[in-house]
C-alpha cells in the first residue's frame, strides 16, 4: 500500500516479519511530490528504497543498458554534450511536474518520472551551458552503474564499487527533506561521477541520494552553487568520510 503524503512526517510504525527478513513500515519526503509510505527491506539500502513494495520494484527491462550510468559519459541515452533538442527528446518535458531554472551550474531542468498513479519515481536533473548538457544528476532506482549502484544505496556498498572517491561537505547544513545534515558527495573529478549522500532521521545513517554524471576530467558543479566554491563552503573531507563536524 502506498500513501502520498502533503507534508513532511515521521513515520515509523512497525517491524514484522515478511518472507523471512525483516522490515519497517518507514515514511519519508524525499524531493519535489515524493512523499511516500512503503516497506523497507533490511538490505544494502540505506535509506527509504521503494523495493519494499512489489508495485514499486524495478522491472528487469529497466536494468538494461540503455538505463545505465556510465561515468563522464551518460545517465542513459542522454550524454554529457548533447544538446537541448536532444535532451527533451530524451527525458520529454512534463507540465505541472517538471521545473526549469536558472543557477551558478547554468540551465536547469528538474525532469520527474512518473507513473500510471501519478506517482513520482524520481528525478533526472540536467544542466545545460549554451545549450549543450554539461550535468546530468539521477535521483531514480531506474538508473544504475554497471555494478549496479542506485539511489538509496549505503555508503558502504558504493565504497566496495569505487576507488579513488574524495569526500566533500556542502555548508550550511541541508533541507529536512535530506536529512537536516550537510549533504555529502563522494567525487572523481578524472573519471566524471559524484555520489551524492542525503541522512536518515528515521534509520541514523547516510544514503545515497544521487548519481552524478559531469565531463571527465572537468568538476562537478554541486546544487546549483557553482564548480569553484570556497573551503567554507565545499568542505574537504577524508575520503568515503560520511559525517562532518558542523561549528556555529
Amino acid at each position: 500500500m502506498i500513501l502520498r503524503l502533503k507534508s513532511i512526517a515521521v513515520l515509523v510504525a512497525f517491524v514484522t516479519g515478511m518472507g523471512g527478513s525483516g522490515w519497517v513500515l518507514f515514511g519519508t519526503v524525499h524531493g519535489l511530490n515524493r512523499g511516500m509510505i512503503f516497506a523497507l527491506p533490511q538490505s544494502d539500502r540505506g535509506g527509504p528504497t521503494r523495493n519494499g513494495d512489489t508495485s514499486l520494484t524495478i522491472k528487469p527491462g529497466l536494468q538494461s543498458d540503455d538505463h545505465r550510468i556510465v561515468p563522464g559519459n551518460r545517465v542513459g541515452l542522454l550524454q554529457i554534450g548533447d544538446s537541448q533538442e536532444r535532451a527533451f527528446q530524451v527525458f520529454v518535458p512534463k507540465a505541472g511536474t517538471d521545473q526549469k531554472y536558472q543557477d551558478e551550474c547554468g540551465d536547469g531542468y528538474d525532469w520527474v518520472q512518473m507513473d500510471d498513479a501519478g506517482i513520482s519515481r524520481g528525478t533526472e536533473t540536467i544542466h545545460f551551458r549554451h545549450g549543450t548538457v554539461t550535468q546530468i544528476e539521477s535521483a531514480s532506482p531506474a538508473y544504475t552503474t554497471s555494478n549496479g549502484d542506485r539511489e538509496y544505496d549505503t555508503p558502504g556498498r558504493v565504497r566496495r564499487h569505487w576507488a579513488g572517491l574524495n569526500a566533500y561537505a556542502l555548508l550550511p547544513a541541508s533541507s529536512d527533506a535530506t536529512g537536516g545534515l550537510p549533504l555529502i558527495f563522494w567525487v572523481n573529478d578524472q573519471l566524471g561521477i559524484a555520489f551524492k549522500f542525503a541522512f536518515s532521521q528515521e534509520r541514523k545513517q547516510r544514503y545515497l541520494y544521487s548519481i552524478i554524471v559531469f565531463p571527465a576530467g572537468g568538476h562537478l558543479c554541486p546544487e546549483g552553487q557553482g564548480e569553484l566554491l570556497s573551503p567554507q563552503t565545499w568542505r574537504p573531507l577524508p575520503p568515503y568520510a560520511t559525517r562532518v563536524a558542523v561549528h556555529p
